[in-house]
């Protein structure tokens, strides 16, 4: 990963009820991470209620840390400001950089 495909800034957020002290409002990890967003291929598509049904799947990167948790939700300062629910988070085998499977929430 090159510093130039980092163009996205993020705030990583702990949810209500991640951490004790966060039984009323969710929490700021931190903000202004930069990040890199890939759009993932779609998953087969299937017939649900009356009409086809999908979800994206990104794949987000940004430099090696070990403070990233699925439970958290990771928030787009720029562009579109989406949230991001993280399903996987995977570190690279060289330690440098971290890659997570999200969706997108709401």
């Amino acid at each position: 990963m090159r510093a130039g495909d980092l163009r996205h800034r993020m705030t990583m957020t702990a949810p209500v009820g991640v951490f004790p002290a966060s039984d009323t409002l969710p929490i700021d990890i931190e903000t202004s991470i930069p990040m890199k967003i890939t759009v993932l291929p779609p998953a087969l598509e299937s017939l649900n209620l009356g009409g086809f049904q999908t979800q994206t799947f990104y794949r987000l990167g940004c430099r090696y840390r070990t403070d990233i948790k699925p439970s958290f939700v990771l928030k787009e300062e720029c562009c579109t400001q989406r949230a991001f629910q993280i399903l996987s988070v995977v570190p690279s085998e060289r330690q440098d950089d971290v890659e997570m499977t999200c969706v997108t929430s709401g």
